[in-house]
């Protein structure tokens, strides 16, 4: 399989899993001081509903983009599936990762989407935590996001 997501031309999750989730190098430490982001788009099916699936594929490019010129370039960002996102993030810490998020949510905001699209994400958070196996980390992340969305959505959650 090909590692990259054809759209968004960022990894896919079948690469993805298997760099980091399945992985068990990376089950053995905090690989000194790794966390996860999942990235929701909040109401992505009411685009896709109301205006199209060539404009939704169109905003999924673009926040792809955005989230590529927000992260530094050790940082790891994948298209997890339809509008979901996840951003591994190494030799980081909970206050630089939660920043991230913080300036991911502005340019999202600020930004000029196709057809004029306003949008808002909703992000979970954790740090893997020492020997704790990848896995783990991940659905803490993926938990700590639906809390996100079920509180509102357009904010972040942490599972710490």
């Amino acid at each position: 399989m090909t590692r990259y997501n054809p759209l968004t031309k960022l990894y896919n999750r079948h690469y993805f899993n298997r760099l980091f989730i399945n992985n068990e190098q990376h089950d053995q430490s905090a690989e000194a001081g790794m966390c996860l982001v999942m990235i929701d788009i909040d109401y992505f099916k009411d685009i896709n509903d109301t205006l199209g699936h060539n404009v939704g594929d169109r905003i999924l490019e673009q926040v792809s983009q955005v989230l590529q010129h927000c992260v530094r370039e050790s940082d790891v960002v994948a298209r997890w599936g339809g509008e979901e996102f996840v951003i591994l993030c190494q030799q980081s810490s909970l206050p630089l990762v939660e920043s991230l998020c913080v300036r991911i949510a502005e340019r999202i905001k600020r930004y000029q989407f196709t057809d004029n699209v306003q949008l808002t994400c909703s992000f979970g958070v954790a740090k893997l935590a020492d020997n704790e196996p990848m896995m783990l980390c991940f659905e803490r992340a993926d938990r700590a996001l639906y809390r996100a969305k079920a509180q509102g959505r357009n904010q972040m959650c942490t599972d710490k």
